[in-house]
């Protein structure tokens, strides 16, 4: 929790991790391990909020003694909010009042540690345009 005259710089925001661009593709690249990927950079700010996330790892996938690629199930939650949002003038930005949303899945471990992940934005800040609401992104994961 902030409290006093913070400069929006010093607030909070839920760990995004989207860029703002056109298409799907333009937005594609590595997904974080707790971040929103669904959420835009600068799209939210609060002065108190917390976040909730599920992961659900299942058994790898035994397809040969050196190949076994893993399902992961994801589900992230935030809420938040801000007093006095109009302190901060000519800049547009929410404040997770409403309870972010996104869920998704990660499939790990397709080649060398790689894998891909797609994660889709729902409830309250759901986009109006679909593609803006889905996240498609590389994922890294290294067993030492």
């Amino acid at each position: 929790m902030a409290r006093g005259d913070i400069p929006l710089t010093h607030l909070y925001h839920a760990y995004p991790n989207n860029i703002t661009k056109e298409t799907i593709l333009q937005r594609f690249s590595v997904a974080g391990i707790t971040s929103f990927e669904t959420m835009y950079f600068n799209e939210f700010f609060s002065d108190k909020f917390t976040t909730l996330q599920f992961k659900h790892f299942l058994r790898p996938f035994n397809i040969s003694q050196r190949y076994k690629p893993q399902l992961v199930l994801i589900s992230r939650f935030a809420i938040g909010d801000m007093n006095n949002p109009e302190r901060h003038e000519n800049v547009t930005f929410g404040s997770l009042r409403k309870g972010y949303t996104e869920s998704g899945f990660e499939i790990n471990k397709l080649l060398f540690g790689f894998g891909l992940s797609f994660t889709y934005r729902y409830g309250g800040y759901h986009l109006p345009n679909f593609e803006d609401n889905i996240a498609f992104k590389f994922t890294f994961n290294l067993t030492l």
